[in-house]
């Protein structure tokens, strides 16, 4: 039996409540979502391994699930590829769905930037990797698009008007789903059954809240690299240990090497500078996706002043 296409995406953005959906998702006993929280393929090079691979690959065994479906944060952020490689893949089957979480755009920017920290990618201050950002993306620019990822993506990564574009103008606009990490923090449940309606699947499910990826830092920088980096140990175990068992190993792995990193709250000034660089876009996807983000435009949220990750 041919394996049937994802009914849904979740495509960012990130930093903004991706993991706390894709683990609400994953205990629906009516979705599939794959092993791999992001597999990244339509904005990656896996996208050169071609759509048959990436359904054997993820998708195997998901045809009985009324809703099946990834998340991933590189979609929204490389969305000029991969909505048109979405779209190319769906020409003569039912579109999918888009679901995106949007978060306050400085607060996105200073828990990415935080996030990077912590894992040892990020030594300059934030307010210097918002200066250098032009500069050091423009440079990574091509290895960050073939691995479908984010890195030094501060401030455009919430530019989110520009990046939802490519998408409402391929899919129906009765096809995406506009959440709100607020949503998220002052109704759990009401959001996660908003999303479940969405997808067409039972809404009465109980799914209790609870964090999913919150502030972390590594314990051992070595060991973290050594985890993530290829090595012959890792070549001679490879054939005997199916891909799903060897990322669950990874994950632990890498997981019993975190330890919780609440990080200090945002200079007010370069909180209020921002606001003022993301004004345009934030007037632009107000209109865009008829929601009213007047928070966004004040004094810095919650999140910003204590330093706290939600995802």
């Amino acid at each position: 039996m041919k394996t049937p296409l994802p009914t849904f995406f979740v495509i960012g953005a990130a930093k903004a409540g991706t993991t706390t959906l894709h683990d609400a998702l994953a205990r629906h006993p009516q979705v599939y979502v794959p092993y791999k929280k992001e597999p990244t393929f339509f904005a990656s090079d896996d996208y050169d391994h071609g759509l048959a691979w990436y359904l054997d690959t993820y998708f195997r065994g998901a045809e009985q699930y009324p809703a099946r479906g990834e998340c991933s944060v590189g979609y929204l952020f490389w969305h000029g590829k991969t909505a048109l490689r979405m779209a190319e893949a769906y020409d003569e089957q039912p579109l999918p769905r888009i679901i995106a979480i949007l978060r306050d755009p400085v607060a996105r920017a200073y828990s990415a930037y935080w996030h990077l920290r912590h894992y040892g990618g990020e030594t300059l201050s934030f307010e210097e990797a918002l200066l250098a950002e032009d500069e050091r993306f423009a440079q990574q620019r091509e290895r960050l698009s073939a691995e479908g990822i984010l890195r030094f993506t501060y401030f455009r990564g919430g530019c989110y008007d520009q990046q939802l574009r490519s998408y409402l103008d391929r899919f129906p606009r009765e096809q995406c789903l506009f959440l709100l990490t607020e949503d998220l923090q002052a109704d759990y449940a009401g959001t996660v059954h908003t999303l479940f309606a969405f997808l067409g699947v039972e809404t009465e499910i109980e799914v209790a809240a609870r964090a999913s990826n919150t502030a972390r830092q590594v314990r051992s920088r070595s060991f973290y690299s050594a985890i993530r980096q290829p090595s012959a140990l890792k070549a001679l175990i490879k054939p005997w240990l199916p891909q799903r068992l060897r990322y669950k190993l990874k994950q632990g792995l890498l997981n019993l090497n975190m330890k919780p990193a609440p990080y200090p709250p945002i200079n007010p000034d370069t909180a209020r500078q921002l606001r003022g660089r993301y004004q345009p876009h934030i007037e632009a996807l107000e209109d865009m996706i008829g929601r009213d983000l007047s928070a966004w435009k004040s004094e810095p949220t919650g999140d910003e002043k204590e330093g706290v990750i939600d995802d």
